[in-house]
């Protein structure tokens, strides 16, 4: 993973982490947060590319379910793999995967055996998609249906944070540096460019619209070019 990804990975567990303790301030807990992490800010048609369902407990639990709700017509579901929520303290849990229905994946749920509970924010489930080919614009994710229970079986309250992902248009930009083609040089384009980045003809991300002076390879003179583009 590069460190750009370890990095924006890491900001989404903290600002998820700094909104429990905010919520601990105040007047009493307001429930347990759920936030969905992808491994990329930004993703490209064909891209495989992962979701990780991050639980942060206001109590503890020893169990949990919920529905993924996803856009079928963009993305397809590869596997879906078990976090180490209901596994920090070395016992055993079941798993299940849930069923794959239209655009719903459905009844993913987790729990600790032996009557053990975990109160620590960890990472419950992961789950691969692939990108389709002819996909754009953005790529919305919900969490439905979610259900945490305690040591007694009793329901608790959880808030859920859907996330919208940007699909970055791989068909030549209308203008110099909108490599997304959305009218704007900006953050997503700069991203793109650092993708392609020291590239040259042959290599799997090159393309020639990054290489503004046409000289076969993607440097700092091409960042130089785009720098000068970038805001318009």
């Amino acid at each position: 993973m590069s460190a750009k990804k370890r990095f924006f990975q890491q900001g989404v567990i903290i600002t998820a982490l700094l909104a429990v303790l905010l919520s601990c301030c105040c007047i009493g807990a307001i429930g347990s947060e759920l936030t969905l992490i992808p491994s990329a800010e930004t993703i490209a048609p064909g891209d495989i590319f992962t979701v990780d369902v991050f639980v942060a407990p206001d109590v503890a639990i020893t169990g949990m379910q919920l529905d993924l709700v996803f856009d079928s017509s963009k993305v397809r579901i590869e596997g879906v793999e078990e976090g180490i929520l209901f596994n920090q303290r070395g016992g055993d849990s079941i798993f299940s995967k849930g069923i794959i229905e239209d655009n719903l994946l459905k009844d993913v749920y987790g729990c600790i055996l032996g009557g053990e509970t975990v109160s620590k924010a960890a990472i419950f489930a992961t789950v691969t998609f692939s990108l389709d080919e002819q996909a754009s614009d953005c790529l919305t994710l919900d969490l439905n249906n979610v259900i945490l229970s305690d040591q007694a079986g009793n329901a608790l309250k959880a808030i859920s944070t859907g996330i919208i992902i940007e699909i970055l248009d791989n068909s030549p930009p209308q203008m110099p540096g909108d490599f997304n083609n959305d009218g704007v040089v900006d953050f997503y384009d700069f991203v793109w460019f650092a993708g392609a980045y020291d590239s040259m003809e042959g290599d799997a991300n090159y393309e020639p619209f990054f290489d503004f002076d046409k000289d076969g390879d993607v440097d700092f003179y091409d960042f130089v070019e785009f720098a000068a583009l970038y805001g318009y």
